[in-house]
């Protein structure tokens, strides 16, 4: 039996195309709009998008961004650990994220700023409360593109005994040069690309997981008679994840996709059209989720309980670049640290010195979360129980800053 199973821990030659296929359409489009903006070399270019980005491909670029590996690997293993309740996560957020639509872009839109904690300094009077909310959106940012690379590089490692030290390495690489060549427009259109890779790997997962167990009604009985422990109840989880949903909306990354946007009307319909298509990407991952845990259970060879996969976070074996979490989040970074705690203290800098400044800062970052990434090994739990303590951590105050701002109008930074 372990022998058999050791063979198997090698990918075929059509793993290796798709592999190098997506990094190098990724890198690709960096090139491209490297290329293609070489005129062009200007802070607002490259940080928001030229601010002419439509709502389609803004909208796939946001949802990408804050799943991507967590919804491929973490959301499947929770669904296979623990069952199907994950879903009123999904249901809570979309719910939250279509209330705040109005709130967010008549904050962001009009104020045409390039960091989103440019307007708590502006609401507040106070540059300390931008910099401390700015410091933790800068660490949210790093902990999480953190936990996403390490997802795929464990999912690697489980299937082919490829060490995660290289896939991170690789992704690490592939992602600043693509992100520091391109800007903001590349960070979307890869993100676009990246979503088709995804979706097509789960669909044939749920193919050929449903083919092998007997039907969808097969996986569904199997799973109901699984052990009914209560992981999470109906309102932790509505609850819960409605505070994510806002807390997502006045982050970074968010407010990039806001602010990139022709106008105030694409940016609605971007957060509006957001919100089915991340609930969507939830249930389909979910199902993968229950499919993976019927087909072993009919197969009766559980690879958790005979030992041969120690970390839950290996269930479902798939391998998908994190290129788009990690590149959005390194565009956020770059805009942060340059916006809130540098450009204020160099005074004027041509264009074309700042966009490099801004480069450096992406592959300074890239390379620490890089770091950060080892040290997800060493936390306990599954992917979305980590991925999600560390968002509640540094999120929570920032949306309370926010919030505070726009509907408490006595309020002061005192």
């Amino acid at each position: 039996m372990d022998g058999s199973v050791d063979s198997q821990r090698h990918l075929h030659v059509w793993d290796y195309v798709v592999f190098a296929i997506s990094i190098a359409v990724s890198l690709g489009i960096g090139i491209f709009y490297a290329f293609m903006n070489r005129w062009k070399n200007n802070i607002e270019e490259y940080l928001m998008g030229g601010r002419s980005m439509g709502f389609l491909p803004t909208a796939v670029s946001l949802v990408v961004s804050f799943q991507s590996a967590v919804t491929m690997l973490g959301i499947p293993a929770e669904c296979y650990y623990n069952g199907f309740q994950y879903l009123w996560f999904a249901v809570g957020l979309a719910l939250s994220m279509m209330l705040v639509v109005n709130v967010g872009v008549s904050m962001f839109c009009s104020l045409r700023i390039t960091s989103a904690y440019e307007y708590l300094e502006l609401r507040f009077q106070s540059k300390s409360v931008r910099l401390l909310a700015s410091f933790m959106g800068i660490l949210q940012n790093v902990f999480w593109m953190g936990v996403v690379m390490y997802a795929p590089a464990v999912a690697l490692e489980a299937v082919s005994g490829y060490p995660v030290w290289n896939s991170n390495v690789v992704t690490t690489i592939a992602a600043i040069i693509y992100t520091s060549l391109g800007g903001l427009k590349a960070v979307i259109w890869t993100d676009v690309f990246q979503s088709i890779v995804m979706l097509a790997l789960m669909l044939a997962v749920l193919i050929q997981g449903t083919v092998e167990v007997g039907g969808a009604k097969q996986i569904w009985d199997i799973a109901e008679a699984a052990d009914p422990t209560v992981r999470h109840t109906f309102w932790s989880l509505i609850l819960g994840s409605f505070f994510v949903g806002i807390g997502f909306t006045y982050n970074n990354s968010t407010f990039q996709r806001i602010a990139c946007t022709k106008n105030r009307k694409e940016a609605k319909r971007m957060l509006y059209l957001s919100s089915p298509v991340f609930f969507f990407g939830t249930v389909v991952s979910l199902y993968c989720g229950i499919t993976a845990f019927s087909y072993f259970q009919t197969k009766q060879c559980d690879p958790l309980k005979s030992g041969q996969i120690t970390n839950p976070n290996q269930v479902a074996a798939l391998f998908s670049a994190s290129l788009s979490t990690l590149s959005s989040g390194l565009a956020s970074v770059g805009s942060m640290v340059w916006t809130d705690f540098i450009q204020p203290h160099v005074g004027e800098m041509s264009q074309s010195k700042s966009t490099l400044v801004i480069k450096v800062i992406v592959v300074l970052f890239g390379c620490l979360t890089c770091g950060v990434s080892f040290l997800v090994a060493a936390i306990g739990g599954t992917l979305i129980q980590i991925a999600l303590s560390m968002i509640f951590a540094f999120s929570a105050p920032q949306c309370g800053m926010f919030m505070l701002g726009c509907f408490f109008p006595r309020c002061n930074a005192k």
